[in-house]
């Protein structure tokens, strides 16, 4: 969910494309969608350097975005698991006009989701994907998409809590030791605009693109928690602290929070970025290449707030 990938054992962090376009902007501002706005994913192992310059050694990943199709067409579907998560998808593509020049065609999808993950933790999410497309009979594309998601999960951590992540200053013995004691909500808003224009050149295949997508993430995240704190069985024996116990040998009569500290924190993530490619198609000794040339850069923009306080 945080937007990478491993690849032959190593995570793709700085490997990451969206249509050919890299995603640049660290893990927490990172494009992390759900997959159903995904058309497919393309996977390229091992070293792929001579194709994008520097990248991880394990493999380079590029996500394919759902953009409008030449037909209509539509998907639903609805699931439910044992952990007692509900997960409802759409996908539609309706084309809107059409005629010898070209088309004009417009796709949604959506979806929403509401439960938990593996761990019992909270994962609840609601994502928009709205895209229109122009595609002329030559070939010239010119999209416009924007996606919307809203996510609110939780971290199970080793310090007591009840569902709603107040932690507690005193448990019984017994109880679990693992509980949602960090929501987050994750709100992420990213635009893109392109056009694709093929011609010939020396009476070759040829294409070039530009593309511009803008990021915006606002993250919250309650009730973090750190630094240790005393842990004590049913006698009031001092067993040690979180950092030193091993949960699974230990009864644990009593907890003591001084030294706790617990936070809460926002994050503002915005960034910006603009990619223009080439490709055109030769031959050189009765073989067929390709030739791609490409300039991408990108800003980014970032604003953390933090609100601390001892837990007594």
């Amino acid at each position: 969910a945080d937007g990478r990938y491993a690849t032959r054992g190593r995570q793709s962090a700085g490997s990451n494309f969206r249509d050919g376009m890299s995603e640049s902007f660290g893990v927490n501002s990172t494009e992390q969608v759900d997959g159903a706005l995904f058309d497919r994913i393309e996977v390229i192992k091992g070293p792929a350097g001579v194709l994008f310059g520097q990248m991880d050694i394990g493999g380079t990943v590029n996500r394919i975005s759902k953009r409008p199709l030449a037909v209509n067409k539509t998907a639903v579907a609805a699931s439910y698991n044992s952990l007692g998560t509900f997960r409802e998808t759409l996908d539609t593509s309706q084309v809107l006009f059409s005629d010898k020049s070209g088309k004009l065609a417009f796709r949604l999808a959506g979806v929403w989701q509401e439960g938990q993950s593996d761990d019992g933790s909270l994962d609840n999410r609601r994502a928009l994907n709205p895209s229109i497309q122009y595609q002329s009979t030559k070939g010239d594309t010119l999209w416009l998409y924007y996606i919307y998601q809203n996510v609110a999960s939780g971290t199970r951590d080793t310090i007591p809590a009840d569902k709603n992540g107040n932690l507690f200053p005193y448990m019984d013995p017994g109880y679990p030791m693992f509980a949602d004691t960090s929501p987050r909500w994750d709100n992420r808003r990213i635009y893109e605009a392109g056009y694709t224009k093929k011609f010939e050149l020396f009476g070759e295949d040829s294409a070039f693109r530009i593309v511009a997508r803008s990021l915006n993430n606002d993250q919250d995240r309650q009730n973090s928690a750190q630094g240790n704190y005393k842990v004590y069985d049913p006698s009031g024996k001092l067993l040690g602290t979180n950092a030193t116990v091993i949960w699974d040998d230990i009864t644990v009569g009593r907890l003591d929070w001084d030294g706790l500290i617990k936070s809460e924190q926002w994050f503002t993530v915005t960034g910006d970025s603009l990619n223009v490619d080439f490709s055109t198609k030769f031959r050189v000794l009765g073989g067929n290449n390709t030739l791609f040339a490409y300039f991408e850069g990108d800003k980014e923009k970032s604003r953390n707030h933090l609100i601390e306080s001892a837990v007594r």
